[in-house]
């Protein structure tokens, strides 16, 4: 059995340790298992309560937890830019939970984590007064790395289509131009910011204008890439005739959520 560090019950807490099965406490057990970090304070701002994950994750032992404030805990730069004190207190006074935030923290000894934290009221009585507080510190490291891996790939992709030497557009599932690459301005004369949210279809030639629209309709549906060769008004200047390939793009489930066209 997991062993959880835990000063005398008081509180909230005490209403989770009275119930046992078997003899065994399974809501602290739950808490034990859970593979967050938790600690629970009491009104005073000390902790009563913390489970396995946070000893681990923070390299602290029972008795460098249990009864200390969070000064204790944690490092003078964390309290001041979370500022977490105080909003433990508006919890205890207002008894509405904080949603969360995010910190970064470096146990003795390895690299630094960073964590989404939030705080929930626990509340005990028949008049729901608050007793105790509990911290949930969800790791959300090698999420936010993977946002970050997300973002880079984004970029360079972003820059291909950019310094690409063929007209590249993106319209949404009706029709309407969500981006407009360098090649398509100097193409037609447009800058990004005259056609974004217009409809694509308004910058060809009235003979070639229902073809177009029938083929995005038919891809938006089929998923299948259509080709035509259209005539096209520019800002300035003759009408061009440009040849276009057009492919859906899908998300997870396979809808189709934007249309691509190299011209």
């Amino acid at each position: 059995r997991e062993t959880v560090a835990m000063k005398k019950p008081s509180g909230a807490v005490r209403e989770l340790t009275r119930f046992e099965e078997g003899g065994r406490n399974l809501p602290m057990d739950i808490l034990a298992h859970i593979p967050s970090s938790i600690l629970i304070l009491d009104s005073s701002l000390r902790v009563v309560f913390a489970n396995r994950n946070f000893l681990v994750k923070s390299r602290k032992q029972e008795g460098d937890v249990l009864g200390k404030r969070l000064a204790d805990i944690f490092p003078p730069v964390i309290l001041l830019y979370t500022d977490l004190e105080e909003r433990l207190r508006k919890v205890c006074q207002t008894g509405q939970p904080f949603e969360g935030g995010e910190m970064e923290y470096r146990a003795p000894g390895l690299a630094g984590r960073i964590y989404f934290f939030s705080l929930t009221p626990l509340k005990v009585g028949p008049d729901a007064r608050v007793e105790n507080v509990m911290l949930f510190l969800d790791d959300v490291t090698e999420k936010k790395r993977l946002g970050e891996r997300v973002r880079e790939v984004e970029r360079h992709l972003a820059s291909v289509v950019e310094s690409a030497n063929d007209p590249i557009v993106s319209l949404d599932a009706a029709g309407a131009v969500m981006t407009w690459n360098s090649a398509a301005e100097r193409t037609l004369g447009f800058r990004p910011r005259e056609v974004t949210k217009r409809q694509f279809a308004d910058l060809f030639s009235e003979t070639d204008r229902p073809h177009l629209q029938a083929l995005l309709v038919q891809l938006a549906r089929e998923g299948k890439v259509q080709e035509m060769e259209a005539g096209m008004t520019p800002k300035s200047g003759p009408e061009r005739l440009i040849s276009w390939r057009f492919s859906a793009m899908r998300e997870e489930g396979g809808r189709v959520v934007a249309l691509v066209g190299v011209g």
